[in-house]
């Protein structure tokens, strides 16, 4: 885990830094968490707000090889990038490995276990637990970035992201979630409300919902250029002439 320290361009190193390293192909994962999911991590129930010290993102990465000669060479391309991107400006820390985390904090070691669970998400306190998780292009990662903060933070919720290349870095995965009170119907209404304005706002960047809700679906349905709409009915109709896939959703 690499942490990331600085303030204004916390977006713009971390795109550049999954795109790069995924393009570098010495790590078999590779992944961005915002801060307060590395608070939730350590048991802090209520993330916020952010120590002007504290990392803004972290950087999780996975290196495997067949050979300890290999694994050497990867980890010293990995610190050969990361000097790198220092050099650029990047206030990034070295890697800290899985060993002297626990180390640390000794219960984490259940995260180096399989089946992993994630606990601190699942077993939140406050009892509920939801995301607006999009794929989308990389290179419109950071205003995207920006703009899902901005909606969190008015809508009062810390800005937890997950981020993650896929294909090379040619597109990714950014992800919102929110913990909030279950039980309280003006904080269901608060964390549905911050949702429909990422599901919004995102799509202006081109990051579109996977696993798409239906109430996303009516959203986007709005914005569907029509030859598309006719297109993706089309390709269904032959997929599933019978409507049993996701009954519901993507009824164009």
């Amino acid at each position: 885990m690499a942490p990331i320290k600085w303030r204004h361009d916390a977006a713009r190193y971390t795109r550049r830094a999954l795109r790069e390293l995924r393009a570098l192909a010495i790590l078999d994962d590779l992944g961005g968490l915002s801060w307060p999911t590395g608070k939730l991590l350590f048991g802090v129930d209520a993330p916020g707000p952010r120590d002007p010290a504290e990392p803004e993102m972290f950087l999780y990465l996975d290196i495997g090889a067949a050979t300890r000669g290999l694994l050497r060479e990867k980890r010293r391309a990995l610190a050969a990038y990361l000097q790198d991107l220092r050099r650029s400006g990047a206030r990034i820390e070295d890697p800290i490995t899985v060993d002297a985390l626990v180390r640390l904090e000794p219960r984490l070691a259940r995260l180096a276990e399989f089946p992993t669970r994630l606990d601190f998400l699942l077993d939140h306190p406050a009892g509920g637990l939801t995301w607006v998780g999009t794929y989308g292009p990389m290179s419109r990662f950071d205003a995207a970035c920006d703009d899902g903060i901005a909606i969190v933070d008015r809508y009062g919720f810390p800005p937890m992201i997950v981020a993650r290349p896929m294909k090379g870095g040619h597109f990714g995965v950014l992800r919102f979630i929110e913990v909030f009170r279950r039980d309280d119907p003006a904080d269901r209404e608060r964390v549905a409300a911050c949702n429909r304005a990422l599901c919004d706002a995102l799509l202006d960047h081109g990051f579109v919902m996977y696993k798409t809700p239906g109430w996303a679906v009516g959203r986007y349905r709005q914005r569907l250029d029509p030859g598309f709409a006719r297109l993706l009915r089309e390709v269904r109709n032959v997929l599933d002439p019978h409507g049993i896939l996701n009954p519901g959703r993507w009824s164009v």
